[in-house]
């Protein structure tokens, strides 16, 4: 039994209740006929369905008061309660101004119920159909008050999120709304963020493990699902306590350790968005992403690998104004006084006060990813919570990722390929744990295969080719590698064909994507006249793919041209770039991906970058192609 609420009295019931409904009230003000049937994602009512239970709730509750008033008996009921049901399902067909027109009066009826109850009553004890005997006070603090605090969270973050989500970023170009609504509608995006989406598993998972590898300290760690959510809720109640809140910037710059996990949970938590750094970037790289992102937090390694993080992350601090935070991962040592530097681990360790966070919706950005350009300094792309969480989930149906998947993290963790592709989300999606590796060299990287018997990892070709290479390969038992994803550039089929039979991997899968969305998978069923040479195809039919010549004019089947792309999970723009973006998109908001490709029995075979085209008398040709 839950223990009564001490500060409950009459006044302060009738008070509360009458607060309550006109904070409902004044938020269906804002519903219109525009948004009252939208889709908000597979499994979440709509605003006309919410309204219909909210008009019908304080009716049942009144009557269920008055009954209990006039002859004892249980009070409350399920979810399951025909009533309840009914009017969420018959909302579906009434207008909005029924719809609102409903509440008054209902919020009326249940007002008097409760006008005329006495203290008597409220210290009296009754039985609850759901929860058995308890004290009055606790049916009406959770059926009325809390209940109806609970509609309107449920309105506001709705409304929030149709509007396009909590955050407002000056520079952010979204997916049209028209667009948007389809793909909520056909249940591409399903309205959870990163963070609910991680909290859903965690409550499934509990004990099994979820993450391992070696802090930056050198200590190794292992966490099950409950103590990573108990770390990432810690440390998201640190941050939020140190000013780091919804819509805050942070660039996050952590080698492979288990606190970069942690930390981006964290931010999904509270809305803060990580700005994705990688691990050689130096000072002239970061300064852009702080100025041109607006961070005013910079996560780094305290020491790593010979690099002092935090003294780097002073340096930059007194360039940059708006950076008013160091987090650093690693042992505490002597802060000089620095009131500003705070330390992620002691956060992570420390248990979370309960606080009312604000947090963000699916709508809104979850996080910056890097471009992958070569020259000047990388552009920021904002992928949404509901986009990302699409990314992510997809590729883990891909590649029938499971809970007994072991991902190791080989490539560096902020890249987008090991990130999300499926990569860490995607294995903590369903449940399988993530093993960071520090480096991707073959001793490190096959060792810990063997140790951790990985089912899957992702590498670029390169980094293929150097295991293939090595000297210890053959004393190596990597029997339970089952699936190698190759990535990041084309990998040549001469290279192709050696993998299954060297690396012993049961399944090779070539991945041709970008942080900007689209990605490519060759199928874990392709033949081998597939998965060896080509770069597979399209993760979802709502991808939209357009190979075309210089004209924009879509190339005959077969031949090469380049590569436009349009989808559920593919952004509309850079971030504060509109430049760029004139020229990177079509106006119809197809991206232009800078590839040259070709279809191949109904796969991409990507053939080079268009920088790289040579034009010698008229004629186009690729490096490879010349004599």
């Amino acid at each position: 039994m839950i223990a009564p609420p001490t500060d409950l009295d009459l006044p302060s019931v009738l008070r509360r209740n009458r607060d309550l409904d006109a904070e409902l009230l004044a938020l269906a003000a804002h519903i219109t006929p525009e948004t009252l049937h939208a889709s908000q994602g597979a499994g979440r009512w709509t605003l006309a369905e919410q309204l219909g239970h909210i008009a019908e709730f304080p009716v049942f509750f009144a009557q269920d008061l008055a009954d209990w008033l006039a002859h004892g008996g249980p009070v409350g009921r399920t979810h399951a309660h025909p009533a309840r049901l009914a009017a969420v399902e018959g909302a579906r067909t009434v207008s909005l101004d029924e719809l609102v027109g409903r509440l008054t009066p209902a919020f009326e009826a249940l007002a008097r119920a409760l006008a005329v109850l006495t203290p008597d009553q409220l210290a009296s004890m009754m039985e609850n159909r759901k929860y058995g005997r308890e004290p009055f006070a606790n049916y009406l603090a959770r059926y009325i008050l809390g209940h109806k605090a609970g509609h309107v969270r449920q309105l506001r973050r709705s409304l929030d999120y149709l509007a396009g989500g909590r955050i407002r970023l000056d520079g952010y170009v979204p997916i049209p709304a028209d667009v948007a609504e389809r793909y909520r509608r056909e249940g591409l995006w399903r309205g959870r963020t990163l963070g609910e989406l991680f909290d859903e598993v965690a409550a499934r998972s509990g004990s099994a493990p979820a993450l391992n590898g070696t802090d930056v300290d050198g200590v190794e760690r292992r966490l099950t699902y409950l103590d990573l959510q108990q770390r990432a809720n810690n440390l998201a109640a640190g941050l939020y306590a140190e000013g780091i809140t919804l819509g805050s910037r942070v660039v996050v710059q952590l080698p492979n350790v288990p606190g970069f996990v942690t930390l981006m949970l964290a931010l999904f938590k509270i809305g803060a968005l990580p700005v994705l750094a990688l691990p050689p970037h130096r000072e002239h790289e970061i300064g852009h992403m702080i100025e041109h992102a607006g961070a005013t937090a910079y996560a780094v390694p305290r020491t790593w690998r010979g690099s002092d993080g935090l003294a780097m992350a002073r340096t930059l601090r007194k360039q940059h104004a708006g950076l008013t935070h160091i987090l650093v991962s690693g042992r505490d040592g002597d802060e000089g006084g620095d009131q500003d530097v705070v330390s992620l681990d002691r956060l992570e360790q420390t248990a979370a006060l309960s606080a009312d966070m604000p947090a963000p919706v699916a709508s809104d950005v979850a996080l910056f990813l890097l471009s992958g350009g070569t020259t000047g300094v990388p552009k920021l792309i904002p992928r949404t919570h509901d986009a990302y969480a699409l990314n992510l989930r997809e590729s883990a149906r891909v590649c029938a990722l499971d809970a007994q998947t072991v991902y190791l993290v080989v490539l560096p963790a902020a890249h987008n390929f090991p990130l999300g592709c499926p990569g860490i989300l995607g294995t903590l999606s369903v449940g399988g744990r993530v093993v960071m590796c520090p480096s991707p060299d073959a001793d490190s990287a096959l060792g810990l295969i063997e140790r951790e018997a990985v089912t899957t990892t992702a590498v670029v070709p390169a980094v293929a080719i150097l295991w293939m290479e090595s000297p210890g390969l053959g004393r190596r038992n990597l029997s339970s590698l089952s699936l190698l994803q190759v990535g990041g550039q084309r990998l040549q089929p001469q290279h192709a064909r050696l993998v299954r039979p060297q690396l012993k991997c049961a399944v090779l899968q070539q991945v041709f994507g970008m942080a900007e969305g689209l990605l490519n998978f060759t199928r874990l069923d392709d033949p081998d006249s597939l998965a060896l040479e080509t770069q597979g195809r399209p993760l979802l039919p709502d991808d939209e793919i357009r190979v075309v010549d210089d004209d924009d004019v879509q190339v005959a089947d077969g031949e090469a041209g380049q590569l436009l792309t349009r989808g559920p999970y593919t952004i509309r723009g850079y971030f504060r770039a509109p430049e760029h973006n004139s020229r990177s998109f079509t106006p119809d908001g197809f991206y232009r991906t800078g590839d040259i490709v070709r279809f191949q029995q109904g796969n991409l075979v990507v053939e080079g970058r268009i920088k790289d085209v040579i034009n010698r008398g008229g004629e186009k040709m690729l490096p490879r192609d010349r004599a």
